[in-house]
């Protein structure tokens, strides 16, 4: 539906409609009503509705929202620009937030990426992991991303803060690694994101890559000594 004068009219003539119909209501039962009290809050209420139904509607016209924007970097990981999600040319380098998670036996817990992903879809590899967006830090990113994709609510003050470290997968980009020690299992899924989680002991995580490297993302080379450190999980 498109957004142009005529909509906007009539949600307007109907909302006015509805109002006037709504105070002679509440008049006609009796219920004392200043005008200028009603008409205030029903102003606002109307407003509310007709920014909502413009939103809708724009979104409806354009098929999408406004595409969100990613951080790219230099090589000393200072901030040059941003790009489009999605469109990262090979030689752009952005920032990537992940987290590992281990609990109380030393298992770690490893995510099975979406099939639908873009990146290694359907691949095996770090408990959460985030594109930082545009007006980020890595902290915002993790915290929100750790929320969005297991349902687990952390801080940076939760967490212990690893290196960072300049991977190369599909693009280049600087992870900043984070590290937490919980038995969390009560997880809720991301499915735009998280096919499946499961824990897995270090031992058996590095027989597994060595055996079967293809059913892991492809930088799992480049962490799996980090992963295998236990100085970040103490």
């Amino acid at each position: 539906m498109p957004v142009d004068a005529e909509n906007i009219f009539r949600s307007s003539l109907a909302s006015a409609r509805f109002f006037s119909s709504l105070r002679e209501a509440m008049n006609f039962r009796g219920l004392e009503v200043d005008f200028f009290v009603f008409s205030s809050a029903m102003t606002a209420l109307y407003l509310l509705i007709l920014e909502r139904t413009m939103h809708h509607m724009s979104v409806e016209s354009t098929g999408s929202e406004k595409p969100s924007r990613i951080v790219l970097v230099n090589e000393a990981d200072e901030v040059i620009g941003t790009r489009i999600r999605g469109e990262a040319d090979p030689q752009d380098i952005y920032r990537v937030s992940c987290l590992w998670i281990t609990n109380s036996k030393g298992e770690i817990l490893i995510a099975q990426r979406s099939h639908s992903k873009d990146k290694d879809p359907g691949k095996w590899s770090t408990a959460v992991s985030g594109t930082v967006d545009e007006g980020e830090e890595y902290d915002d990113n993790m915290v929100k991303e750790a929320k969005e994709e297991l349902g687990i609510v952390v801080t940076a003050n939760n967490l212990r803060k690893g290196p960072k470290t300049l991977l190369h997968g599909k693009n280049r980009f600087f992870c900043q690694w984070y590290f937490l020690t919980s038995d969390v299992t009560d997880f809720v899924l991301q499915k735009e994101e998280v096919e499946a989680v499961r824990w897995i002991s270090k031992e058996e995580l590095s027989e597994e890559i060595a055996k079967h490297p293809e059913k892991f993302a492809r930088t799992a080379p480049e962490w799996l000594p980090l992963v295998l450190e236990k100085a970040w999980y103490t």
